[in-house]
């Protein structure tokens, strides 16, 4: 699983490293580094490999985002030393936004006891009002007082 699947994410990838060619980094190793980046992300912040981020969240892109970054920094450091600015560059810039992650994430909050609502009727079900006097004849399924529980 990944942010950014499918050929789409591989070319945002190529793009971010300064435009790899698929002759010299192959799509298979790509996604290899994909995958590795998206285990970084969810283990950086807690979550599991099957809870995903999704579109509605508010991390979402930057999540996608941060992925090709480390993705790309990934690939880079297979070219040696004429690449080493553009990996420290990029080894920053995804230190402080793991972290801007971690401290950012938006969890569900916590309602802590919940008020359960409902409403009053005066209409009762015919076995609550053959309950109330099991000696009628004529169940009438109406209570003028609202005074007793439903």
């Amino acid at each position: 699983m990944v942010y950014n699947s499918g050929a789409g994410g591989l070319v945002s990838v190529r793009m971010e490293t300064g435009n790899l060619l698929p002759a010299d980094y192959p799509d298979t190793e790509l996604t290899l580094k994909l995958q590795s980046a998206f285990s970084r992300i969810q283990l950086a912040v807690g979550r599991t490999l099957l809870d995903p981020f999704i579109s509605t969240d508010a991390e979402y892109d930057f999540a996608r985002e941060l992925e090709l970054k480390i993705a790309a920094k990934d690939a880079l450091k297979a070219y040696g030393p004429e690449f080493l600015e553009k990996v420290k560059e990029l080894d920053e810039e995804i230190t402080a936004d793991i972290a801007f992650l971690k401290e950012n994430v938006q969890e569900t909050a916590d309602t802590g006891d919940v008020d359960i609502l409902y409403a009053v009727t005066p209409y009762l079900s015919f076995g609550a009002a053959m309950d109330e006097d099991p000696t009628q004849t004529t169940v009438v399924p109406y209570r003028s007082g609202l005074t007793d529980s439903v």
